[in-house]
């Protein structure tokens, strides 16, 4: 009995020493995966490529972006603006439409000559009064000063003639730049009745 329990002892002991070689292994190999035989498998998809960049080379799947193309930030450089803001023209000045309306009359009820503060002085023509029905569009026109210093302003009004309007008068106001004359001191005239004068230094 001596010697069956030695021998049991002698295989326990053998036993160990094979499973810490097998564990032993195993960390010295560095965990390697069993090796699959066989073909292949085919890849899925287009392959991937890569597109140079300033700075590195940065691989993009395929097709975006094409193999070769450069990705810029801008499709294009930004233009500057072609040129300086045009201003809107002020709903009395006369257009180019006003050909195809009829003139007709502005009645001007009162007109002042504001002086701004500015160096040198601007000017400014004030207008309130009437027009026929409110179809009708107030235009002003400012004359340059003639051979008398006089500025001639002509205040009038458009409509469309085919246009169904409320024959009722319809206010207006507005106020207009008397400016660009060259020095001197001038009467201002509206519709032929006297606003007042200015002088341009």
């Amino acid at each position: 009995m001596a010697n069956n329990a030695a021998s049991r002892k002698k295989l326990v002991i053998l036993i160990s020493l094979m499973l810490l070689a097998i564990v032993i292994g195993a960390c010295a190999g560095g965990g390697n995966q069993p090796t699959v035989t066989g073909a292949p498998a085919e890849p899925t998809g287009a392959p991937a490529t890569t597109n140079p960049q300033p700075g590195g080379i940065y691989p993009y799947p395929y097709p975006y972006p094409p193999a070769g193309q450069i990705i810029s930030p801008y499709p294009e450089p930004i233009q500057p603006y072609p040129g300086p803001l045009q201003p809107y023209p002020a709903p009395w000045q006369p257009q180019a439409a006003d050909q195809t309306l009829q003139r007709g009359e502005a009645f001007v009820e009162q007109m002042d000559i504001l002086v701004m503060e500015s160096f040198p002085p601007q000017y400014m023509l004030t207008l309130q009064g009437t027009l026929p029905t409110p179809c009708h569009q107030l235009r002003v026109e400012v004359a340059p000063p003639d051979d008398q210093n006089t500025i001639q302003v002509s205040a009038y009004s458009v409509v469309d003639p085919n246009a169904i309007c409320t024959q009722v008068l319809s206010p207006f106001q507005a106020s207009v730049p008397l400016q660009g004359q060259p020095s001197g001191t001038y009467t201002v005239l509206v519709n032929g009745e006297e606003a007042g004068s200015i002088e341009v230094p």
